[in-house]
């Protein structure tokens, strides 16, 4: 509805004489609300603009995509200026610890003879005499052996339970446990893994 359309409706209203009015007051307040509401339909009219229209009710597509890029070039902006702070990406060595349950064939395989000959193998078969990780920081060796401890296994046969540390890029734990089944075969029945944890 246009504004002179309105206009005219109020000045209608107000015409009417005031004992045919519903109220003593109706025409006065028809005439003090045409005052008050013909500015404000005059405003809307010279922008040429609906007040509806400026009410998106489902968003729009572009606000949200121009957001989506401009929090994107953020994240490179931080991404990059971390890694001008850093220097250099950060190396991650791939460590693990695993636990063996080396079972011998009969209580009357030595125990302790087995223990010994196990640590002595050490890294010698991952990549010849001194294998060592090119990665490691303090040059540790590719294969590190920690506790080995016997503990009861059934009808007085006792199993040795044997910790180590290998790198994940140079020993494979399934060729670790066929090199101790391949030396040892005289003493080894079996090989189980209690514990596999990356470090």
């Amino acid at each position: 509805m246009s504004a002179a359309a309105i206009k005219a409706i109020f000045e209608a209203a107000a015409a009417i004489p005031v004992a045919a009015a519903p109220g003593p007051r109706w025409g006065a307040t028809l005439s003090n609300g045409f005052e008050a509401a013909a500015p404000a339909a005059s405003a809307a009219a010279k922008d040429g603009s609906d007040s509806d229209s400026d009410d998106d009710m489902f968003g729009s597509d572009s606000d949200d995509e121009a957001n989506e890029e401009r929090m994107a070039a953020i994240a490179l902006k931080h991404k990059l200026a971390k890694e001008a702070r850093t220097g250099k990406v950060k190396v991650v060595i791939g460590r693990s610890t695993i636990v063996l349950s080396i079972k011998p064939f009969d209580d009357e395989t030595d125990l302790d003879a087995l223990a010994k000959n196990v640590r002595a193998m050490g890294p010698a078969w991952v990549q010849g005499p001194g294998a060592t990780h090119a990665n490691s920081p303090d040059d540790a060796t590719s294969l590190l052996w920690g506790a080995m401890q016997q503990e009861p296994m059934a009808f007085g046969i006792k199993k040795l339970v044997a910790m180590c540390t290998i790198y994940d890029d140079d020993v494979s734990v399934d060729d670790l446990i066929e090199q101790i089944q391949d030396d040892f075969a005289d003493d080894v029945q079996s090989i189980d893994i209690d514990a596999f944890n990356k470090v």
